[in-house]
């Protein structure tokens, strides 16, 4: 039973994966592919790993209109994956995106290094590392 569920959870990942990619792999941004490109991609409790990541970025990097890219809760998507979409950042991929999401991730203060020098270049972008409900949370449990 725990094989059967494992590869249920394998082929949802795989689909998820491979719609992202499809839904943007021509990068063509005409006024067609603007209304079937969402400006979100939401990839978060999606198992993708290093290589996942890398294949991802490669797949949707001339996607202009996406603004915001949630690859958080995936613990295997470690420093390597994150920064090779840090750096694909970096040399120009996703032009629009100002919001990447990172937290819950298995990434170290490496990352976090990589991503404060990319604020150089990408002013506009903001790399969240920290849960925004661990923050909420906090609050409430000091009101208590």
């Amino acid at each position: 039973a725990a094989e059967y569920v494992a590869e249920l959870r394998a082929a949802a990942r795989d689909n998820r994966l491979l719609r992202a990619i499809a839904d943007g792999a021509d990068g063509d941004d005409t006024e067609e592919n603007a209304a079937r490109t969402k400006p979100e991609l939401r990839l978060s409790c999606s198992s993708v790993t290093d290589a996942d990541a890398k294949e991802l970025i490669a797949a949707i990097a001339k996607r202009p209109r996406l603004a915001m890219l949630d690859l958080s809760m995936n613990p295997t998507l470690t420093d390597e994956g994150a920064s090779a979409v840090l750096m694909a950042l970096a040399t120009g991929a996703l032009p629009g995106l100002v919001d990447l999401r990172l937290h819950k991730c298995g990434t170290t203060s490496m990352t976090k290094g990589v991503a404060a020098g990319l604020k150089l270049m990408r002013k506009d972008l903001v790399v969240h590392f920290d849960d925004p409900l661990d923050k909420v949370m906090a609050k409430v449990a000091a009101a208590v």
